[in-house]
C-alpha cells in the first residue's frame, strides 16, 4: 500500500495481482436455480409441475431418480442432473423440453396462476386448456392497450 494512492487506485493495484476465478455455468445452475427430484419414466420423460418433460439425455436413466432444477421464470425447458449423492451436486445430464411447450416460456407464477383461474372456473386443466387461457390474456392485454391508445387519441 503506497501512502499517496487514492483508494480506487489502491483497489486495482490489487486486482491486478490475483486473477479471478471463473464459475461456471452449471456450477451456477447448482448455486441459483430451484431443485425437485424425480423419477424417470419408462420412455424417458419426467413429470413435473404436471407437465411431461422429455430429453434424449434421460434414455439411460430409466426407473432411476433425478435431479430437475429450474427457473421460475421459465418452466418450459429444465435443467437435469444425476441424483446428489452425500451433499455433493449431480453430474448435468442435460435439458429437457415440456412437451408440448416447445416454443413458449412461461413463468411457475403464470402457469399456477391459470392452473387456478381454471380450477375455479370449473375447467379441468391440461396442456391445451392452459394454452388457450394464455392465449386469450394476451388477447385481452391487446385489446386493453389498443383502447388506451383510443381514449389517449380523444
Amino acid at each position: 500500500m503506497v501512502r499517496n494512492q487514492k483508494r480506487i487506485e489502491q483497489w486495482k493495484s490489487s486486482c491486478l495481482l490475483e486473477e479471478p476465478d471463473l464459475i461456471y455455468e452449471r456450477e451456477l445452475d447448482i448455486c441459483l436455480m430451484k431443485v425437485a427430484i424425480r423419477n424417470v419414466e419408462k420412455y424417458g420423460s419426467v413429470n413435473f409441475v404436471g407437465w411431461v418433460y422429455q430429453g434424449d439425455c434421460l434414455l439411460d436413466y430409466k426407473r432411476k431418480q433425478v435431479s430437475v432444477r429450474y427457473d421460475r421464470r421459465n418452466i418450459t425447458t429444465v435443467s437435469v442432473y444425476t441424483r446428489p449423492i452425500n451433499g455433493e451436486p449431480g453430474e448435468f445430464l442435460g435439458f429437457i423440453q415440456a412437451s408440448n411447450f416447445k416454443r413458449e416460456e412461461m413463468s411457475l407464477a403464470e402457469l399456477n396462476s391459470i392452473k387456478k383461474k381454471l380450477r375455479n372456473e370449473g375447467i379441468k386443466f391440461d396442456h391445451s386448456s392452459i394454452f388457450n387461457e394464455r392465449l386469450s390474456r394476451f388477447e385481452d392485454v391487446e385489446q386493453n392497450r389498443k383502447e388506451r391508445g383510443r381514449q389517449r387519441r380523444k
